[in-house]
């Protein structure tokens, strides 16, 4: 792991920073609508999760995130269902599909019941575009989609910064706590009133 973050790592995590602050806006908005401008968090995000596919290296990503230690709730967030490789179903192990769906034009917003409301995101493949000899199809629900776009979120950011503590032996034996810093913080006090 290298001790400072890439452009790249940069650029996702700026990105993704900027995704969650237009997410938690339409979210805003989606309780509190102005007028008839209505605000939609499905659309939100599945322009999100499609985004980051289309441009962010996410298996190099996340493989960088699965060695390094983090937070429980950022290990809780990495061990969603569709976040595994061990599951041979799982979002992460059909992302080159994802890929494909999305330079063939082969992905589309699921309604719900109403046809108002986003229900999810469905990519196919057919046998000619390499989904295998029956084609290929998944579709992430409303939920697995929430799940999905909200372990992203709160995941990336964190992409080459490790969190890791360095090992004790690297620490220099003269760094200590006392220092200036130390006595500027003395020196404000002032003397005690007798």
């Amino acid at each position: 792991m290298s001790a400072k973050p890439t452009v790249l790592q940069q650029q996702v995590c700026a990105a993704t920073i900027a995704l969650r602050g237009n997410l938690e806006y339409i979210a805003w908005r989606e309780e509190h609508p102005y007028g008839n401008n209505r605000a939609s968090v499905g659309v939100q995000l599945c322009a999100s999760l499609l985004l980051w596919v289309a441009i962010c290296p996410l298996e190099e990503a996340l493989l960088w995130l699965d060695t390094d230690i983090q937070g429980p709730r950022n290990q809780r967030r990495r061990s969603i269902p569709d976040l595994l490789l061990s599951e041979p179903e799982s979002f992460r192990s059909r992302l080159p599909q994802w890929r494909q769906a999305i330079a063939a034009g082969q992905v589309e917003v699921v309604f719900g019941r109403n046809e108002w409301t986003v229900g999810g995101l469905r990519a196919w493949l057919t046998a000619e575009q390499g989904g295998g000899p029956l084609g290929w199809e998944m579709t992430l629900d409303r939920s697995r989609l929430d799940a999905l776009v909200d372990a992203l979120d709160a995941l990336l950011p964190f992409w080459g910064v490790p969190l890791t503590l360095p090992d004790a032996s690297a620490i220099p034996a003269d760094a200590s706590p006392t220092g200036t810093a130390q006595k500027r913080r003395r020196g404000r006090r002032g003397k005690p009133k007798e």
